[in-house]
């Protein structure tokens, strides 16, 4: 449910006893998976079910080869569909002591995982895009797809730079396992929450790498948290326009509406100013490592699972913010996306302008 979604699981539910789908339930699942219109969402709706469970089997089939020679086989059989729907709805638990760091040198487990989770947080319209091949992809697709690429590149390439030389990581591995897993470190931060190397070794300044791609998290539609990929596509087109001296923000030739711009500052501004203020009320008196406070608390808001392992020392206070926040990161964020705003009695008056120094 997690993953795919209350509202989903509820239609799917509905559907399954022959009930009729209320408009207002229509208007939910339609900003749920990003859609243009509540026309098709039912049909939308039973295409994820089956997207889902194809990458998912197909996930479990790949995990099952390499985990069958070393678990006797009803572990192996259990084990690859558990992590793989683990994986596709972006949800990071294991059921292995140490997460999957004894399989950092193994191609098709690395690659496999982040198959699926990079696909589960892209988002079920740009899925269906990419499936059908549809000529026409929407703007929203092709910000999803750039910024994603953009963030796996950026990602990989800076834990990689920071990460090469670190015995406790990645410095013993060869250069084609130090890529994999510098790969495989940028990928799970976008909410999925495996690691292939201690996250507790890892270099504060990786760990703040981590921190960053935690708090963009996945995509809209997609079974990630944070505040989502085309959130931080819109911020970046905000700072493009300033500098380019304009007053508008465009993507592939397309205005995006000024609602849309403050809705993205709105859901940026709040998180960020939450995950600061629980960060710093949990350092007031819990004496550790201020990294990996920060850490543990924006972990919580993406729902991502990392850990630097600070988490079983940690008071009841501060367990119950950090479930705070992940309540707030997977319901409060979609609340604020799809709460329609309340109209102002008073728009149609127009007070004078007059600026502020900057």
């Amino acid at each position: 449910c997690g993953g795919l979604g209350y509202m989903t699981l509820t239609t799917l539910i509905a559907i399954g006893l022959g009930r009729r789908i209320e408009y207002r339930d229509r208007l939910a699942l339609k900003e749920t998976f990003s859609l243009e219109t509540p026309g098709g969402v039912v049909r939308f709706t039973l295409n994820v079910l089956k997207y889902t469970f194809t990458f998912e089997a197909l996930g479990a089939f790949f995990l099952l080869i390499s985990f069958i020679g070393r678990y006797p086989l009803p572990k192996a059989i259990f084990a690859s569909i558990f992590h793989s729907v683990s994986a596709f709805c972006n949800a990071g638990f294991s059921i292995f002591s140490n997460n999957f760091e004894d399989f950092v040198q193994n191609p098709l487990v690395n690659i496999t995982l982040c198959f699926l989770i990079i696909l589960g947080g892209l988002g079920f319209m740009v899925l269906k895009e990419i499936i059908t091949k549809r000529r026409v992809i929407t703007l929203h697709s092709k910000v999803v797809i750039r910024v994603t690429i953009l963030l796996l590149l950026a990602g990989t390439l800076l834990i990689l730079l920071f990460e090469w030389d670190n015995p406790n990581t990645i410095g013993m591995l060869s250069p084609g396992y130090k890529v994999l897993t510098s790969f495989f470190q940028a990928v799970t931060p976008r909410t999925a929450g495996f690691n292939t190397v201690p996250i507790d070794s890892m270099r504060s300044i990786s760990l703040f790498i981590i921190i960053f791609l935690m708090f963009i998290g996945a995509s809209p539609g997609g079974t990630g948290g944070g505040i989502k990929t085309t959130t931080f596509a819109l911020l970046l087109g905000v700072v493009k326009g300033v500098a380019q001296e304009k007053n508008r923000v465009e993507y592939f030739h397309r205005r995006i509406p000024n609602e849309t711009i403050y809705r993205a500052i709105a859901q940026t501004i709040l998180p960020f100013l939450l995950v600061a203020i629980v960060s710093i009320i949990i350092m007031s008196y819990q004496h550790d490592n201020p990294t990996r406070i920060i850490f543990e608390v924006f972990s919580a808001f993406g729902t991502v699972g990392l850990s630097t392992g600070i988490t079983p020392t940690l008071f009841s206070l501060s367990k119950f913010l950090l479930v705070i926040m992940m309540y707030y990161g997977k319901v409060g964020l979609l609340g604020l996306a799809i709460y329609p705003v309340k109209k102002d009695e008073k728009e149609c008056i127009l007070y004078p302008e007059e600026g502020v120094q900057l």
